[in-house]
């Protein structure tokens, strides 16, 4: 969801300011990694690219690896 400020609001003219507002369901925790900073630019591109945040990828990648996917179910059936 972006909030943009109202016509008669005092910061009306700033209209590139964008907030976003995040709701999660579950209790999340931050993790802290180290990569290379070249790396984790193109991992961003890519993300980009695709539509995503690195974080949404990252989460996405985590459920796969902790064995968490339904793509072995949804590909069997």
């Amino acid at each position: 969801m972006i909030a943009r400020p109202l016509s008669g609001a005092p910061d009306a003219g700033l209209r590139s300011q964008q907030c976003t507002k995040l709701v999660y369901t579950k209790i999340m925790r931050n993790v802290t990694f180290s990569a290379d900073e070249e790396l984790i630019d193109k991992a961003r591109l890519r993300a980009r690219v695709e539509k995503k945040t690195l974080n949404a990828v990252f989460r996405e990648w985590l459920q796969r690896y902790a064995g968490n996917s339904t793509a072995a179910a949804e590909y069997e059936q």
